[in-house]
């Protein structure tokens, strides 16, 4: 039987849905990063609930699952000890979250899917369906109605939802589409699903999301095998509907620039993905450098931004770097080493191989979305819940006590702390819109393990002309998270206004050690070698900036200058 504490109809199935339901719609206008900062802290909660049934699905035929899990985050939890940097590894960067805890979380949403008894699964389902649909609607309107207002305006000319950004749009627009697959086969009047499934499409369309239009096809294709040639001839059919909708509303919503989803999405094909294979080589490097335990959980950026090539920097922009690999294994491979992303695999392929049907889909179908697309608190999350969803119904111990209690302390610390992310975020953005120290400083008592609000102090202190807190802050916000080039610039930015170029040399070339392209670094060196009467040493900086952008007509002045 079912452990008591997770009945059929258990309130652990409803809050479950519930989390998933909010992880694909929370946001809010009061907080700088009002895409990510609800969702992490509901993902803190979950995956702190999750965590401690792992020790009891140890018990169950899924264990080879759980200790892979397990191995995984262990020897994340190890990387993270040895970094270099182990607090902002523990939490990861500020609006992305994919430190330790984030692993963790991780974890604990497969084993909290795995646990749940059928009926609480299906109310995960329909959480998530309702949920993506909801995000269906909302990227359609955002094309036709101008949405900025509530900060939910297209991203680049590209439909996001509610989510924040196009890519995790596509990728649960394609896993949802292995979900609805079975209730179209299933029904007597599949027309309501089929309808579901063009809104799937037309927000699929209008993500540009090249990568998640492939794996809807691969889903669509898998439903001739899996459910018939009749659900899968319905679901071809509404999948080109919903793409020609997309398009349609794409026309509709810009006329000055119809086809602007088509055109976002051949960027993606092109430039977007040689910034990728570039990046994957120098990540190739980076996990040479430490194959075992790689810089730490989220610490892409560290590891690899020291090693960007021109090829990158032409790509992608010079101070546009990747803060995450946009590939789970060459994440995992370059933050927590070889072994690491082993133990990943190994556990997504141990959970997803007893699996079955369309949870499983779902999973399956955002992982492979994440191949080439960065990782997500909406999206990631989501597919590990799900593929503990699709495990068989496990029987697991009847009123475990210890476990319990160790679910509820953890939930309650991470709601803690949750609540201290939105805390400290809408103080954050309230010294964003009125630039009032009081508020900035309110916002580092709350966020002060992470670099944002100390610049955002920095900022402030700017504005209101006072130079020495301004460098303090900068300082402080670059020693808060060292890995980051552009904060090291910055702080030679206000050096240099204020006549030091010999300081700003310094941290400009601590800029230049994290990212050798950037622009800003180089231009910032060149303009401190001029300030101190060296035209001639500025040059080779001002032609390196000029390869690496070479549209910068002040710098061509500077260069052709006396």
């Amino acid at each position: 039987m079912l452990d008591a504490a997770v009945p059929r109809r258990s309130p652990l199935g409803l809050v479950t849905a519930a989390a998933a339901f909010l992880l694909l719609v929370a946001f809010s206008t009061n907080l700088s990063a009002g895409f990510w900062t609800v969702r992490a802290a509901v993902l803190l909660v979950i995956g702190a609930i999750g965590l401690p049934f792992t020790v009891l699905i140890l018990r169950t035929p899924a264990r080879p699952a759980a200790v892979a899990g397990l191995v995984f985050l262990g020897w994340a939890a190890l990387s993270t000890a040895v970094a270099e940097h182990p607090v902002v590894t523990l939490l990861g960067r500020f609006n992305q979250g994919t430190g330790l805890l984030f692993v963790a979380a991780l974890v604990g949403c497969w084993a909290l899917g795995a646990v749940l008894p059928e009926g609480g699964r299906s109310a995960v389902e329909w959480g998530v369906i309702v949920g993506v649909l909801a995000n269906c609607v909302v990227a359609v309107v955002q094309m036709l109605v101008d949405l900025s207002a509530l900060h939910l305006d297209p991203l680049d000319q590209r439909a996001r939802g509610a989510l924040g950004n196009p890519v995790q749009l596509g990728a649960v627009a394609a896993g949802t589409f292995a979900l609805i697959a079975p209730r179209v086969a299933r029904r007597a009047r599949p027309w309501p699903w089929a309808a579901a499934g063009l809104l799937l499409g037309a927000a699929l369309q209008l993500s540009g999301t090249r990568s998640a239009l492939i794996v809807t096809v691969v889903v669509v294709v898998a439903a001739f095998f899996t459910q018939g040639w009749r659900p899968g001839a319905v679901l071809a059919g509404v999948l080109v509907a919903g793409l020609a909708l997309g398009s349609l509303v794409a026309a509709v919503g810009s006329t000055a620039s119809a086809g602007a989803t088509a055109a976002a999405r051949a960027g993606e094909g092109s430039a977007g993905t040689s910034a990728r294979i570039h990046t994957w080589r120098t990540a190739l490097t980076a996990v040479g450098h430490r194959p075992l335990l790689g810089a730490g959980p989220g610490r892409f950026e560290e590891a690899t931004s020291p090693l960007r090539t021109l090829a990158i920097a032409r790509a992608e922009g010079p101070d546009r770097v990747f803060t995450d690999a946009h590939n789970l294994v060459v994440e995992y491979a370059t933050t927590t080493g070889v072994p690491g992303a082993i133990a990943l695999l190994a556990f997504v392929a141990l959970a997803a191989l007893p699996g079955a049907g369309s949870r499983r889909a779902f999973a399956l179908a955002v992982l492979a979305v994440g191949l080439v697309e960065p990782q997500s608190v909406s999206s990631t999350p989501l597919a590990f819940l799900m593929l503990g969803a699709a495990l068989p119904v496990l029987e697991i111990p009847r009123r475990h006590w210890p476990t319990l209690a160790a679910a509820s302390a953890l939930a309650t610390c991470a709601a803690a702390a949750g609540l201290a992310l939105i805390v400290g975020d809408w103080h954050l953005n309230q010294a964003n819109l009125d630039f009032t120290v009081a508020e900035a400083r309110a916002a580092d008592r709350w966020l002060s393990p992470y670099p944002d609000p100390a610049s955002q102090l920095a900022k402030t202190y700017v504005l209101h002309k006072q130079a020495g807190p301004a460098e303090h802050w900068r300082l402080v916000a670059a020693q808060r998270d060292p890995a980051q080039a552009g904060l090291w610039s910055d702080l030679g930015d206000l050096e240099l206004a204020d006549g030091r170029s010999a300081e700003a040399e310094v941290h400009y070339r601590m800029a230049l050690a994290r990212n050798p392209w950037s622009a800003q670094a180089l231009n910032g060196m060149a303009r401190a070698k001029i300030a101190g009467g060296d035209h001639a040493a500025a040059v080779p900086f001002l032609r390196r900036s000029l390869l690496a952008m070479p549209n910068q007509p002040t710098i061509i002045g500077l260069l052709t200058g006396p």
